[in-house]
């Protein structure tokens, strides 16, 4: 199923008085990457609504009052402690993550890297290519140049390994789980699995409309004078994804930067001596 739909505006709902609140984004009808589930839970919520040829969004949540009346409102100082709580763990967790960024330097990495390690990174395929004693130098040379385009992410995951053996990085890691001991018993005692807490929604505020990603394709700004309404709606907080994603590894750091591979193959090429 494709990901993206054609997206003129937004109709919030609220579940309970049926109140509608229509916003228009700005630049009209626009194909809106919003995600292969969304495109299909959007089809299933126009057709309830009878509006199969509109190229709106649907949004379902509780207007203002009807949260007001709402079992949320009683339990609000809560669900707030603990979302304030989890945005204070993901910002000590962002703040130790740039901290290992500012540490991790490829080139360095790379130039201390003797060939056997190279070898475990790229492969067999590279014992074939040095393995045919008639090839010619330049053509050798093409061959690891493709490699090493089609081995990128395995690459890059070798310099955050041993980035993650530098003394100083197991420091901020260490740094980090004191300073989040605290804050993460007191999550593990407020929150339950299947925690459901409320998200608010403005309706003259731009949206991100893709859960996965954020590109200029899923970022919809609604028009100038758009009715300014506040909707409410549940979210399923999944425990242990959050601390899931709160530990400090190799993996987390790889999913939330990008390394710079600008250079290496250069110094990769110049320890096989081609």
């Amino acid at each position: 199923m494709m990901s993206s739909m054609p997206v003129k505006g937004k109709r919030f709902v609220c579940s309970e008085c049926r109140k509608m609140v229509q916003i228009e984004y700005e630049g009209g009808v626009k194909m809106t990457q919003v995600g292969d589930m969304e495109v299909y839970r959007q089809m299933q919520l126009s057709e309830y609504f009878g509006t199969q040829s509109e190229p709106y969004l649907y949004d379902i949540g509780l207007c203002s009052q009807c949260y007001e009346r709402s079992p949320y409102k009683k339990d609000e100082e809560r669900i707030i402690e603990i979302i304030e709580l989890i945005d204070r763990l993901y910002a000590e967790r962002k703040r130790s993550l740039e901290e290992i960024s500012a540490l991790v330097e490829p080139k360095a990495i790379a130039s201390v890297w003797e060939v056997e390690s190279i070898k475990n990174i790229l492969g067999e395929r590279l014992e074939t290519i040095f393995g045919d004693k008639h090839m010619a130098k330049s053509k050798r040379k093409r061959q690891v140049e493709d490699l090493l385009r089609r081995k990128r992410s395995d690459i890059a995951n070798a310099l955050i390994a041993d980035a993650f053996r530098d003394g100083r990085v197991a420091e901020i890691v260490a740094d980090y789980e004191v300073r989040i001991e605290e804050n993460l018993r007191e999550l593990e005692r407020l929150l339950k699995e299947g925690e459901i807490v409320i998200k608010v929604k403005r309706t003259d505020e731009p949206e991100n409309l893709n859960s996965y990603i954020v590109t200029q394709d899923t970022i919809r700004y609604p028009v100038e004078g758009s009715a300014k309404e506040y909707f409410f709606f549940e979210v399923e907080l999944d425990s242990s994804q959050i601390f899931e994603d709160l530990k400090m590894n190799e993996e987390s750091f790889s999913m939330e930067y990008t390394i710079d591979l600008k250079g290496i193959d250069e110094i990769i090429i110049g320890k096989l001596q081609l």
